[in-house]
């Protein structure tokens, strides 16, 4: 394997060799291959991506507050401002890799990423996409990715802002941040600092009566810095520099069936990557490679536990893009190597992973047509990873065959398009899954299976009214599902089950502009069966049973106002009933969360301010995301904005 990723890289380095004797003081034409890898090569996956307009509703806000009220994806949230996990059409936390800048951020030890601790204004594009991507992306890319993007701003003159959001519960969130752009250098920084008491009251009904109470033990703050640098360094080259640092301390809030709580946790977090790109007349050529260290201390005086936890990801690869004519052609190598220790493993592990994968997209001319087909093979651990191919009972091996996407772009009507793909799917087990003392399983074999989905997208313009419709089915099988299980001593993890997982996506947009009036109406509905097919043990009453936490049922409505200067937008997410218990017999029963936002725009020559007022879970809705975690009724905040611009 090592052969090949060498002979890979000296073929990708006799290309650059070729290209670079070509006369370089000729103008190139612009090349249309230099595109981030998941949005290149996109026929056939259904991609989502959050309007600024949208994004602007959540300025101070986390991530996980932006999806909540999106409603695309169900999250768990255990209580305000602690841990949020995703459930990407019925699939676990582990199963949706969070790609940053083209990275794979997923933690090696439990391959979760904590989206409370992402914030919104730290990336200039979030994207969802949905379907498996293993292919693409790697292990773990089973459900879907989160896809948060940086991109340089050239020529765009000085820009200096802050930002702050003044809320209930003791929250302030504050954001300050300056970008330069010329025609040779692109340069950004942010740097925040958030604090919450969430000292909320609530209705604990874990108690008789259900009393009044005041939320305890629930503060936390967090503060980071984000720079960016860009250097044209000639026509056709640039280099590219991302760092990320955050520091968070956390209280975990005591649940409802707890009298007091001391547990705390503080998480912090490094990431530093670089990429280089040399650009040919019809090709483009990338070297990247990101360090990404993380640590976590968890403290809890009460129960005397003690934890700390410490990883590091260091990714490289080499990326080589063709493009000529309706054809574009892409292959590379991947190198990803993992370290983690912890009081679970003192010594330490690491792992080794290398990848080749290949993508290739052909379109007719006036790209109503469009194809696309993608192969990655991994080595992981000295052993390769090869997905098996699940059909109904049966599970049949192909081991010839690498992880591999198919997927189709077609335009049936100007109105009336088509999006279909069908793709392997595998997710290697985490280092705690393997390592983890006591209860780790060296032996544990890679999730597997087979992924369809197919789009219906209709959209009609009639004057000054936009209206679109979008259906989508999908289909996933997934054999080998790593689960931890009481043992007579310990937990441990076993591929236990195999989980079917199927429905549909609608969404539904209308929008309107006229004069200085505009509004848009957007809402999606989902359903979601995620069952398990594969008895545990005898007489196992999960099987053909609802995965827990995982709603049947999700939806959400946006309602966007303007005129002129002024603004109000309307949100609401709807979540579905949620099983808590493997036999399907309890369950959290289902709610709807409003937000309200409003406010005004000001320019005033070279600055640009806002102000905002927003009020959160407007009919003071008492619900759990997660069994006995309290979350916070009726709350407000104040939103100031201010810029200034000068070229």
């Amino acid at each position: 394997m090592k052969n090949v990723g060498v002979i890979l890289g000296i073929f990708l380095f006799q290309s650059l060799l070729l290209h670079s004797q070509t006369d370089t003081t000729k103008q190139l034409k612009e090349v249309t291959v230099d595109a981030p890898r998941s949005s290149l090569f996109s026929p056939g996956t259904k991609t989502v991506t959050l309007d600024s307009a949208y994004m602007a509703q959540f300025s101070g806000s986390n991530l996980a507050e932006a999806l909540t009220f999106d409603g695309s994806i169900a999250l768990k949230l255990y209580g305000s401002g602690g841990l949020t996990s995703t459930s990407f059409r019925g699939a676990s936390a582990a199963q949706t890799p969070v790609m940053w800048n083209g990275f794979n951020i997923q933690n090696p030890m439990y391959g979760q990423v904590d989206l409370a601790l992402f914030p919104v204004n730290g990336s200039d594009k979030i994207s969802l996409q949905y379907g498996a991507g293993a292919a693409q992306i790697g292990s773990g890319a089973v459900s879907g990715a989160i896809v948060l993007e940086n991109n340089p701003h050239f020529n765009n003159g000085l820009n200096i802002g802050a930002s702050s959001v003044t809320g209930s519960f003791g929250t302030y969130n504050n954001l300050l941040y300056t970008d330069y752009g010329s025609d040779k250098i692109s340069l950004s920084a942010k740097v925040y600092y958030n604090t919450a008491e969430n000292n909320f009251p609530f209705n604990n009904t874990a108690l008789a009566d259900a009393p009044r109470v005041q939320q305890q033990h629930a503060a936390l703050y967090n503060y980071g810095a984000m720079s960016r640098l860009d250097w044209k360094i000639s026509k056709n080259q640039l280099l590219g520099i991302n760092v990320w640092y955050q520091y968070s301390d956390r209280q975990i809030p005591t649940l409802m069936t707890q009298s007091h709580s001391a547990a705390e946790q503080i998480d912090i977090g490094t990431k530093i990557s670089a990429e280089w790109k040399r650009m040919f007349e019809h090709a483009v050529l990338k070297i990247r490679s990101g360090v990404f260290n993380d640590q976590l201390n968890y403290n809890d005086s009460l129960s005397a536990l003690y934890s700390k936890s410490h990883s590091i990801a260091s990714i490289s690869e080499i990326e080589y893009t063709y493009e000529k004519r309706r054809n574009v052609v892409q292959a590379g190598v991947n190198a990803t190597y993992n370290q983690a220790s912890s009081d679970g493993y003192p010594n330490g592990f690491e792992q080794w992973r290398y990848s080749l994968f290949a993508l290739y997209k052909w379109s007719t001319v006036n790209e109503r047509l469009q194809l696309q087909a993608s192969v990655r093979k991994e080595l992981i651990g000295g052993k390769i990873i090869s997905p098996g191919i699940v059909s109904g009972a049966e599970r049949k091996y192909y081991d010839a065959i690498p992880e591999a996407t198919l997927g189709l772009d077609g335009e049936i009507f100007k109105w009336l398009k088509v999006k279909g793909n069908i793709s392997t799917l595998y997710r290697v087990p985490t280092l705690n899954d393997l390592y983890w003392n006591p209860g780790g399983n060296p032996d544990l074999k890679p999730e597997e299976g087979l992924s369809e989905e197919g789009t219906l997208a209709a959209a009609f313009k009639i004057r000054h009214l936009k209206l679109s419709y979008d259906v989508t089915y999908f289909n996933r099988n997934v054999t080998n599902w790593i689960i931890w299980l009481p043992g007579d001593y310990y937990w441990s993890p076993v591929n236990a089950l195999k989980v079917w997982s199927r429905g549909f996506e609608h969404v539904v947009t209308v929008g309107y502009s006229k004069n200085k009036f505009s509004a848009k109406l957007s809402a999606n509905y989902t359903y979601t069966l995620s069952t398990n097919q594969k008895a545990k043990t005898e007489n196992d009453e999960s099987l053909n049973k609802q995965l827990i936490y995982c709603p049947v049922h999700q939806g959400a409505l946006k309602i966007n106002l303007t005129y002129a200067s002024w603004y109000v937008t309307y949100l609401q997410s709807y979540t579905g009933y949620r099983y808590t218990s493997t036999d399907n017999l309890e369950y959290l029963p289902d709610y709807s969360i409003t937000k309200i936002n409003a406010g005004k725009n000001f320019e005033l020559k070279k600055m640009t301010a806002s102000v905002g007022l927003s009020c959160n879970n407007v009919f003071d809705i008492a619900y759990q995301s997660v069994l006995w975690n309290a979350m916070p009724g009726r709350s407000y905040a104040v939103t100031l904005k201010i810029n200034f611009k000068a070229k």
